[in-house]
């Protein structure tokens, strides 16, 4: 969802915010095995299937540069594909990171 331009300090400004719920995501591997519901799992060969993601975003422009900050949210996870003694674990922790662009 894009947000309304302002201004700050004689810059044009707009922020954004956008997120997204996976409510179904359900996913026959073969002929004859079970129905998995993959909601909050990740799978090595077939992505991620996590229930929440969201993105917020600032940026800054004027006529000769523009820069954005965001900050990114990506809910909890079981890994499906995972046995005991993998090193990776089978429960990834929700992770928020951000980034800077610029140019």
């Amino acid at each position: 969802m894009s947000g309304p331009k302002f201004q700050v300090m004689r810059l044009d400004a707009r922020s954004t915010l956008g997120e997204t719920r996976l409510l179904d995501h359900e996913s026959t591997p073969s002929i004859g095995q079970p129905t998995m519901d993959k909601v909050s799992f990740i799978t090595e060969d077939q992505w991620r299937y996590t229930k929440w993601r969201s993105k917020f975003s600032f940026s800054l422009k004027c006529k000769k540069w523009s820069a954005t900050y965001s900050l990114r949210y990506i809910s909890a996870a079981d890994y499906v594909n995972c046995g005991n003694l993998d090193p990776l674990g089978k429960f990834f922790d929700a992770l928020t990171y951000s980034d800077i662009a610029g140019s």
